[in-house]
């Protein structure tokens, strides 16, 4: 067979694969970073997805800690947003105290290095930052190269394949590809405030270090917020995988005539900042907490009359029940996710929400049709 023949077919064979390659793993920069974290999603219309996050080059996945029995009866243990769908996210969330130990050391260095990058790292983002605003002038220097190569080669593999060639480059240089913004390039690794504008809702503020942007996303990292926050307490080994608060109580069905279904609750608070816990929820039902919680501070309280959707999955013939949730480390162990989700170690809890307040470390990333880098947080040096 013709050499020139299966150069030209190896040539468009690698264009190909090179190509398919560079699609399956591009994923969006921004989003990259979140990859293993257990992160929280919270979409235009309110609602709340959380699970470890799995990117991929045309969505996200929400891996949950245990199966869910949704409305439809059916056993879940994701939640999938395809490319499509990325738009109906208005901001994801990783909260530093819903992180294993590991996870935890990962972030802080994350953050160390995103204020403080090193020299090999600076270096690195020049390169992508050059190639990023010449990469058109490579491009058309590319072109211009194999066709002035084309007419002074007798080599047929230049008369024939200069367009897989251009093709081949193209590929490899679209590997860094992404809008380059002088204004944010200058406050990379600073403190930043970025102004969130939902379509339908109130501007919120977020104060941290701009670590990345992305076409579509812009991530701000070690924020402090003070919000109201909610816990699932069906979902046992999210309520020990939390660093701030601890949980231990009692599941017991009460005597009488039917077979209802007492909880008691105790809960401790870990967190350096006060807590206050304000009340119990679900649909239909609401119990008032309304109490502060210093740091070692605990308070006890105990729920009768629950909903029978609540407690639809707890077997009455094992009760009582008695359950410690209490993050790893506070029990000696190391914290990694195979230690929370063995099947048999959590107990099933009542389907019932903690609403509380107080002060946290999270990482924002918010898409940039919704975000804008308002206002420096701190001074240029000698300005």
């Amino acid at each position: 067979m013709d050499t020139i023949l299966l150069l030209s077919i190896f040539l468009v064979f690698l264009t190909a694969l090179v190509g398919a390659f560079i699609q399956r793993r591009k994923r969006d920069r921004v989003l990259a970073d979140l990859q293993g974290f257990h992160t929280t999603a919270k979409l235009n219309d309110g609602t709340l997805v959380w699970g470890r996050a799995e990117i991929f080059p045309n969505g996200i996945e929400f891996i949950y800690s245990r199966p869910y029995l949704n409305k439809h009866g059916h056993n879940v243990t994701s939640y999938i947003l395809f490319k499509d769908a990325i738009g109906s996210i208005q901001a994801l969330y990783r909260y530093h105290t819903e992180l294993t130990v590991a996870n935890q050391d990962i972030r802080i260095e994350e953050v160390e290095r995103a204020a403080n990058p090193g020299l090999l790292q600076r270096s690195s983002r020049n390169l992508r930052n050059f190639l990023n605003t010449f990469r058109d002038a490579i491009n058309e220097s590319m072109g211009m190269f194999l066709s002035r190569m084309k007419s002074a080669s007798a080599s047929m593999l230049f008369q024939t394949q200069d367009e897989q060639l251009k093709k081949l480059g193209t590929s490899v240089l679209s590997t860094t590809g992404s809008a380059y913004d002088p204004i944010l390039e200058r406050h990379i690794g600073r403190r930043v405030v970025v102004e969130m504008r939902p379509e339908d809702g109130e501007v919120e503020e977020y104060c941290g270090v701009l670590k990345e942007y992305s076409p579509a996303w812009i991530s701000v990292l070690d924020c402090r917020v003070s919000e109201e926050r909610t816990l699932p307490l069906a979902d046992a080994a999210r309520l020990k995988l939390q660093r701030d608060l601890d949980f231990q109580g009692t599941l017991e069905r009460e005597s009488g005539e039917c077979d209802s279904i007492v909880l008691t609750m105790r809960v401790e608070n870990y967190a350096r900042e006060p807590v206050r816990l304000k009340r119990v929820e679900s649909e239909g039902y609401e119990y008032l907490l309304n109490v502060g919680l210093a740091r070692g501070e605990s308070h006890e309280w105990t729920m009768k009359d629950l909903p029978a959707s609540s407690v639809a999955e707890i077997n009455v013939a094992e009760l009582p029940v008695d359950f410690v949730l209490t993050c790893p480390e506070r029990r000696g162990h190391t914290g990694d996710e195979s230690d929370l989700t063995e099947a048999g170690k959590l107990p099933v809890l009542p389907n019932l929400v903690l609403v509380f307040e107080s002060e946290r470390e999270v990482d924002v990333y918010i898409p940039r049709s919704l975000g804008t880098l308002r206002h420096a947080n701190e001074l240029f040096g000698g300005e």
